[in-house]
C-alpha cells in the first residue's frame, strides 16, 4: 500500500515508550473485561499506545494516553461484537457512562468507561465536538449490534455497510482533541474535511484492515473484503489483493487532488489537512506489522501474500501494482 512521502510523521520512540509503560500501569488496576461473556473467549489489548501514537505522532502525551484507554475498551467492545454482537443494554451504559449521566454505574468495566468520559468532558473540548465525536461512535455501536461471525453477505452489501462500521469517522475525530484544537462549524460541513472522512472510512476497509486479517476472518467466519472478492471474480484472494491495492492507490491519488484544491481555496484548514495525512499513514503503519490482530504475511488455503506500507513519491507509485505484491 503506497502513501506519499509528505504523510509520513512517525511518532517519537520516547513517546511510544512513555505512554506505553502508563497504559499498562493503568491497565493493571482496571477493569478491561465486561462480566456475562465466556472465560477465556476475550482478551484485552496490550498495546493500544502503538496505534494512539502513530494515528497521532505530534499528540499531546496526556492526551495520547486516554486515547489508548479508549481504544483498550473500544477494541473489547469490537470483540464482543464480533462474536455475539453488541446489546442495546451494553451500548446505552457504555453511552451513560462517556456523558457522565447519573446515577453512577456500579458495573467496575462500564467504571471505566465513566472515568474515561470525565477526561473527554474535562479536556476543555467543547459541547459540540464532544456531541460530534460521541454521534460517530454510536454509529460504530449501530452496526455491532449483529455478530460479524457467521454473517453471510455480498460484496455489495458488505461495501455498502462496512466503511461506518469501521470506527474511522469517531478515530479521525480525535485528531481535534489531541492537539486541543477545534475546526469551526463552518470549517467542518467543507467539502475538504467531509472527504477527508470518506477517505479515512474507505482506505481503512482496503488499504489496511481487510487485507491484514483475511486468514484470521476466514477461519472465523467473518467477512472481508479481500474474500468476497475473490469469491465474486472467482479468484485467488492474491489477485484481490492486488485489486485492493489498486483501489487504494486510485483513492490516494483523489486524496491528494482534493488536498491541492484545498490548500489553494481554503488555506485555512492547512493545519487540519497536514495532520489527517499523518493520521492516514500512522493508522496503516499501526494496523499492518501488529500479528495479534493483523499480519503482514497472510498465509491461505488457495494462496499466499505479504502486505507492505511503501512511503515514496508520487512518480514511484505506479510500480506498486507490478513489483509491490506477489505474483
Amino acid at each position: 500500500m503506497w502513501y506519499p512521502r509528505t504523510w509520513d510523521v512517525p511518532p517519537d520512540p520516547d513517546l511510544l515508550t512513555a505512554v506505553g509503560g502508563r497504559v499498562r500501569d493503568w491497565a493493571c488496576g482496571a477493569t478491561l473485561m465486561p462480566s456475562g461473556h465466556p472465560a477465556g473467549q476475550l482478551r484485552p489489548l496490550t498495546h493500544a499506545e502503538r496505534f494512539a501514537c502513530h494515528s497521532y505522532p505530534r499528540g499531546r502525551p496526556e492526551r495520547l494516553l486516554t486515547i489508548a484507554k479508549l481504544l483498550t475498551l473500544w477494541t473489547m467492545d469490537d470483540d464482543i461484537g464480533e462474536q455475539w454482537g453488541i446489546s442495546e443494554h451494553h451500548t446505552a451504559a457504555v453511552f451513560a457512562a462517556l456523558r457522565g449521566d447519573t446515577p453512577a454505574t456500579t458495573d467496575p468495566y462500564f467504571q471505566e468507561w465513566r472515568k474515561l468520559g470525565d477526561e473527554l468532558r474535562d479536556s476543555g473540548m467543547s459541547e459540540r465536538w464532544f456531541r460530534r465525536f460521541l454521534g460517530n461512535l454510536n454509529t460504530w455501536y449501530d452496526n455491532a449490534r449483529l455478530p460479524e461471525r457467521g454473517r453471510r453477505e455480498s460484496y455489495e452489501d458488505y461495501v455498502r455497510r462496512r466503511p461506518d462500521g469501521t470506527g474511522a469517522a469517531a478515530w479521525l475525530d480525535l485528531l481535534e482533541f489531541v492537539h486541543h484544537k477545534e475546526l469551526s462549524p463552518e470549517q467542518h460541513t467543507t467539502s475538504y474535511v467531509r472527504n477527508a472522512y470518506v477517505f479515512a472510512k474507505h482506505d481503512y476497509m482496503v488499504a489496511f484492515n481487510d487485507v491484514t486479517s483475511v486468514a484470521r476472518d476466514e477461519r472465523r467466519g467473518v467477512p472481508n473484503l479481500c474474500s468476497l472478492i475473490a469469491d465474486k471474480r472467482s479468484t485467488t484472494r492474491v489477485s484481490a489483493a492486488r485489486e485492493l491495492a489498486a483501489m487504494h492507490l486510485s483513492i490516494v491519488r483523489r486524496r491528494l487532488a482534493d488536498l491541492d484544491r484545498a490548500r489553494a481555496h481554503r488555506p485555512d484548514l492547512t493545519w487540519w489537512q497536514e495532520l489527517a495525512c499523518a493520521h492516514h499513514l500512522g493508522m496503516a503503519r499501526a494496523h499492518v506489522p501488529d500479528e495479534t490482530r493483523y499480519g503482514e504475511v497472510q498465509e491461505l488455503e488457495d494462496s499466499s501474500f505479504q502486505v507492505r506500507v511503501v512511503v515514496g513519491e508520487d512518480a514511484a507509485a505506479p510500480n506498486l501494482l507490478e513489483d509491490g505484491l506477489p505474483r
